[in-house]
Parts: structure tokens; C-alpha cells; sequence
């Protein structure tokens, strides 16, 4: 794409999931007792642990995308082969996370168990957020990049300092 902020095209679903972590906490905080949780002190960490675990699924989703592009693979392509090959990954790490998480509903204290739902539920939404989001930013910041290459490509070229248009 060749700007200097494309690093930053995969934080973008997590930046997203970091918001919906605070909501989901609310919601399911408004809930009646036996769906409801309570918000403790572990609740304010929620969007900065889903902002870490998020963080790598749209990484590697990201990394393998821009070495399928460096082969010469189109957007759509590369995009295909990157969720092929490391999007199963990507799922069994989240679902593996997911687990460890839901484990601690389990438990006798209304503390972890509080955390340990919330915690599921908003990596469920920040993976689903990665999965859906990400193909989507590429593709329009790969659309934006074609449509600067092409403007550039057409403009006249920059004329030297102190020389006027149409002058010898």
C-alpha cells in the first residue's frame, strides 16, 4: 500500500473490539440475576486484555496478507490464501482462549466468574470483529492506495523551484 501508517490497519478491529468491551460489560451488567454479571475491579481490565489477545489474530491474519502481496497475489487472493492458511490457526487459538476463559464461569467465586464470562464474550466479538472487519479495511485502504497510485500517475510531472509553467 506504501504508506507509513499501514502497520496500523490491523489495530483497527481491535481498537473496535476495545469499544465493544465496555458495552457488553454494561449490557450484561443490566441483565436479571441468573444472565446478569457484576462489574468488580477485574472488569476494568477487559478492553486492555481484549485489546492484547486481539491483537495477534489480527496480526498474523495482517502479516500473512502482506506476504502473499509481496508475492504478487492480488488483494483478493492474498486475502483468500492469508485466511486459509493461517485463519484456522487464528480460530483455534481464539477458541483455545475462549475455553480457558469460560472455565472460570465455573467457578464458586462471583468474582472470576463475572470476569471470566465477560472476558468470552468479548473475544467472541472482537475474533468475530477481526474475521469481518480486516478484510474490509484491506480492501478499501487497497482501493485508496490505487486510486492515489493513479492520480499520481496522471498528474503532470512537478516543475523545478523558480521555473513558471510555459516558460523555457
Amino acid at each position: 500500500m506504501g504508506t507509513r501508517f499501514d502497520h496500523l490497519l490491523p489495530l483497527l478491529p481491535v481498537a473496535l473490539a476495545a469499544g465493544w468491551s465496555g458495552a457488553v460489560a454494561f449490557v450484561f451488567h443490566l441483565l436479571p440475576a441468573p444472565l446478569g454479571v457484576e462489574l468488580n475491579p477485574l472488569s476494568a481490565m477487559l478492553a486492555v486484555l481484549t485489546v492484547a489477545i486481539t491483537t495477534e489474530f489480527a496480526v498474523l491474519l495482517w502479516r500473512r496478507y502482506r506476504e502473499e502481496r509481496a508475492g504478487g497475489s492480488t488483494v483478493e487472493r492474498a486475502l483468500t490464501v492469508a485466511y486459509a492458511s493461517t485463519g484456522r490457526a487464528v480460530w483455534v487459538s481464539a477458541a483455545t482462549t475462549l475455553a480457558g476463559f469460560l472455565v472460570l464461569a465455573t467457578s464458586d467465586i462471583a468474582m472470576l466468574r463475572s470476569f471470566g464470562i465477560l472476558t468470552a464474550l468479548d473475544l467472541a466479538l472482537a475474533f468475530v470483529g477481526v474475521v469481518l472487519v480486516l478484510p474490509a479495511v484491506i480492501v478499501a485502504a487497497e482501493a485508496r492506495a490505487e486510486r492515489q497510485r493513479t492520480a499520481t500517475a496522471g498528474a503532470p510531472a512537478a516543475q523545478p523551484a523558480g521555473q513558471v509553467r510555459g516558460s523555457a
